[in-house]
């Protein structure tokens, strides 16, 4: 006795303790995964101010611009020309000679050219490039070169406000406001040397050609104040005192087509117009503060306002923007200079200080610069996940160039210049229009399959069929899904009017058996033992999947005129090979087994007392069955439909191998789905370590593991209620 009781200790003490490992190592994934997620969420940060170069080495700087390890800085000068300076210490490291006051600066969205707007009335065009070079193998020396990449006259007067863009070809476009208010566009083409494929052979020189020409006409009496390009050099923008944009169509080739001209809000005048990194957004501020994202939707031919900021205080003056992403900064005139995002339209960062003179974001997106009374100022900002919110994660968000707000997914494209979309409404979408059309073809099957087995087939059978079907759940997921990518989702693109008909033919079919053994069944009955009637099914449908095969092609013309895709085209429904309809056979072969089992040992279980009781009391089996047995065991059947859906949820590779793993938002079971499992097994891999993808993906997998707790929490509440109910555990 002693022995027993030291063995059932031992056992409980490992019983217990296992199970404490169970819950200790569930509480560490869900600890490990909130760590990572939690700075996704938090709250961006900048640094004390730091004055690395004194006053006034930057007195009247129109503009500057750092190298992206922050060490060397170059401004641009009314009357000293371009300056390339240390960072650090003022030192001027080289000095670019200009042949013309400058009146006025704009730099490229990409921040690889500038131009400066000439007192003489030219427009005069630099490249900048920079170069890590570690002179005693050890300490990085950046090296910026500033060379001159076109010269192009504009007007006869000097150049007060001046924009430009490149054509990507070596071209540029230019657009400047002269002294005298008058406002000029102009264009220069073939400054981009031809390559020949032969070494040996020479290419001709194409000749360079100027186009310049006065706009001031279209602007209707208006004084302009600012100009902006967008799409390259196709669309010319310029705000004006009244509050309104004029737009141009400059993709013609010569002189810019006037569109027309839209109002940006409350008449105030705009004071600033810069262009987001991509070319294709642009940032217009205002005297009063505002300050508004505009873009072009697809399709249209005027700008739009899509987002709009919390206002400063004072009017908009300075602009820059981000690099890394589609962020940006502006300071108005009282010195205050805020950090936005253009997708989430949020102000991300406010840092009050003394009126700037030039600002500008580096290249990293790790800091800000700024000439503040002739001084070189620099802040350290934190602000990683510009992109990310709870609003970009669940809401509809108006993406640049879309024509409204939506729910998208799409993390990387094929440009520096892409504007992620990391909206999870189609990734939690996708997993449960998964996992519903999944359930909805495994749970009746393995419901009905695990009654029959319990309650009508001899146990003979069901000693055979249990196993069977248990041994489907160890077929591996992988395997699954490249049979029903690759072979399965052909045959029924093929079948598919044979799939649709096939229903209504085996319940024909199975009707006619029906009447055909009531009518002759008595002389056959002798012949089975009892529960082994259901053997003549088999051959019946067979029979019925075979003609219903041959079915195929009538069905297609009778029902469908000819061509069901077509036909479901024409009803708002597209057909993709890989779908939901392929997936719910698929993850039946996965879901069915778990489903069956759990189910079949519920109604197994029920005491047969109950059973003999019911059928003593003149109840056919199937009342008793449905009546009796069901309802007892309903506690287990809602278990193993939960764990099934658990089953589907989590699924990966079936779901990634036969979806197609498009994120769509459609109930369409005709066409695919990406779900959270899939998602972070697609993304994962290639989101860099730390960053905001790599953490939204952790965000996922804390929502699956939410999700799926939550939902069996639930049904383990609602299981426990039908229990006392029915008097079962």
């Amino acid at each position: 006795m002693n022995t027993r009781k030291l063995y059932d200790k031992v056992a409980s003490f490992f019983i217990v303790l296992g199970g404490v490992a169970i819950i200790t190592a569930i509480i560490a994934v869900f600890a490990f995964i909130l760590l990572e997620v939690l700075p996704l969420f938090s709250d961006p940060s900048y640094g004390p101010q730091k004055k690395s170069v004194e006053s006034p080495v930057f007195a009247g700087a129109l503009g500057i611009g750092l190298d992206e390890h922050r060490q060397t800085a170059y401004a641009v000068f009314r009357d000293r020309g371009i300056r390339v300076f240390s960072a650090q210490t003022g030192e001027v490291l080289k000095t670019v000679p200009s042949s013309a006051p400058a009146l006025s600066f704009a730099l490229s969205s990409d921040a690889g050219e500038f131009v400066i707007g000439g007192a003489d009335g030219k427009a005069r065009i630099f490249s900048v490039s920079s170069e890590d070079t570690y002179p005693d193998g050890v300490q990085r020396r950046v090296a910026v070169t500033i060379e001159p990449a076109a010269e192009i006259p504009v007007a006869s007067s000097g150049l007060e406000t001046v924009s430009f863009a490149g054509d990507g070809e070596g071209g540029f476009s230019v657009a400047a406001l002269s002294a005298d208010e008058g406002l000029f566009f102009a264009s220069v083409s073939g400054l981009e040397e031809e390559e020949s494929l032969f070494a040996d052979e020479e290419q001709p020189a194409s000749p360079v050609e100027v186009f310049a020409s006065e706009i001031t006409g279209d602007a209707r009496g208006e004084t302009v104040t600012a100009l902006a390009f967008l799409e390259g050099t196709d669309f010319l923008y310029a705000g004006t005192d009244s509050g309104r944009v004029l737009q141009w169509d400059a993709s013609g080739g010569g002189a810019p087509v006037f569109l027309g001209s839209v109002q940006t809000g409350g008449g105030a005048p705009v004071t600033m117009m810069g262009v987001i990194n991509g070319g294709r957004s642009v940032a217009i501020g205002d005297s009063e503060g505002n300050i508004s994202v505009w873009f072009r939707p697809v399709g249209k031919s005027s700008i739009e306002r899509v987002h709009s900021f919390p206002k400063f205080e004072g009017a908009v003056k300075r602009f820059s923007n981000s690099l890394r992403n589609r962020g940006l900064t502006a300071a108005d005139s009282l010195g205050n200079i805020g950090v936005f995002h253009a997708t989430t339209a949020k102000r991300r960062l406010l840092i009050e200080g003394s009126p700037v003179s030039a600002l500008v974001m580096t290249p990293k997106a790790d800091g800000l610069a700024a000439v503040e009374n002739g001084a070189l100022v620099q802040w350290d900002i934190s602000n990683n996940f510009g992109e990310i919110s709870l609003k970009s994660i669940f809401s509809r968000m108006w993406y640049e160039g879309y024509d409204s707000a939506i729910h998208m997914w799409q993390s990387t494209g094929g440009t520096d210049e892409f504007e992620p979309k990391l909206g999870l409404a189609p990734i939690i979408f996708g997993t449960f229009k998964g996992a519903i059309y999944s359930l909805l073809f495994a749970v009746p099957l393995a419901v009905l399959a695990a009654l029959c087995v319990s309650q009508f087939m001899h146990p003979s059978f069901g000693k055979v069929i249990k196993p069977v079907i248990e041994i489907m759940a160890g077929l591996p997921s992988v395997v699954i899904g490249f049979f029903a990518g690759l072979w399965l989702s052909p045959v029924l693109e093929k079948i598919f009017p044979a799939l649709v008909v096939m229903p209504f033919v085996m319940i024909a079919f199975a009707l006619f058996s029906l009447y055909l053994w009531k009518r002759f069944g008595a002389s056959l009955a002798g012949g089975f033992r009892h529960g082994a009637e259901y053997l003549l099914l088999i051959p019946v449908l067979v029979a019925a999947v075979a003609v219903s095969l041959w079915l195929n092609s009538p069905a297609e013309a009778f029902f469908f005129q000819g061509d069901y895709k077509q036909w479901l085209a024409a009803i708002g429904l597209d057909f993709d090979q890989r779908n939901a309809l392929v997936v719910g056979f698929a993850m039946g072969f996965a879901v069915i087994p778990i489903v069956f089992t759990i189910a079949e040992d519920s109604m197994s279980g029920v005491p047969k007392s109950l059973v003999a009781g019911s059928l003593a009391l003149g109840a056919s089996r199937w009342q008793t069955a449905v009546r009796v047995v069901v309802p007892s065991a309903s506690p287990g059947i809602l278990s193993a439909i939960v764990i099934g859906f658990g089953r589907a949820v989590g699924e990966t590779m079936i779901v990634l191998m036969a979806t197609g793993n498009t994120p769509l938002l459609d109930w369409n079971i005709f066409n695919g789905f990406r779900a959270m499992s899939a998602n972070i097994a697609v993304e994962l891999p290639e989101a860099p370590h730390g960053g905001g993808l790599y953490r939204l993906i952790f965000f996922t997998s804390l929502l699956l593991f939410l999700f799926t707790f939550c939902l069996n929490t639930a049904a383990e509440i609602f299981r426990g209620k039908l229990g006392r109910k029915y008097g079962s555990s």
